[in-house]
């Protein structure tokens, strides 16, 4: 399916804030990812709020996005890198092996990580991808916000999936 076809079929099917009833998810969307952006790849801006919203004190780039650690350490100088457990994590959805890693080590995600998945609807593969991961038991809310996906391993969440537009 052609990209734009994917884009307008996600418009289609998502909603926005109204349309979300958990409280957890609602106040995310509308104090965090609904705020004024600054920055022009919509992923590094759900990042940079996040980061904010969450007081993020730990972080994790994959290679694809180091570039951006300078700019995160300008804004934010008290986040730490490479200090696990992980606050937040940016990683493209192509890193598979990467992905499985690091949903399989306790000792780096916490219950309160957040995972940003950039580019999951890339290809047919990122896609899947990014459908196993929302599948994983240990995934409990995840956002499809096209331009990237969002995962958070709340135990005390119910297991949603939700389709937001940004």
């Amino acid at each position: 399916m052609g990209r734009l076809l994917k884009y307008i079929r996600f418009l289609l099917t998502a909603t926005n804030h109204h349309g979300v009833h958990s409280p957890f998810v609602y106040r995310f969307v509308t104090e965090c990812l609904y705020t004024q952006g600054a920055q022009q790849h919509k992923t590094i801006d759900v990042l940079f709020k996040s980061i904010a919203y969450f007081e993020s004190k730990s972080l994790w780039l994959s290679a694809e996005y180091i570039e951006y650690k300078e700019a995160v350490q300008k804004r934010f100088p008290s986040v730490q890198f490479g200090q696990p457990q992980f606050d937040l994590v940016l990683i493209a959805a192509s890193a598979e092996q990467k992905i499985l890693e690091l949903l399989g080590d306790s000792t780096v995600l916490h219950n309160e990580t957040m995972l940003v998945i950039d580019r999951i609807h890339k290809s047919a593969k990122t896609t899947n991808i990014w459908q196993q991961m929302v599948a994983s038991p240990k995934v409990r809310v995840s956002m499809d916000l096209y331009y990237c996906g969002v995962v958070f391993f709340r135990k005390e969440q119910v297991k949603e999936h939700f389709k937001i537009r940004i």
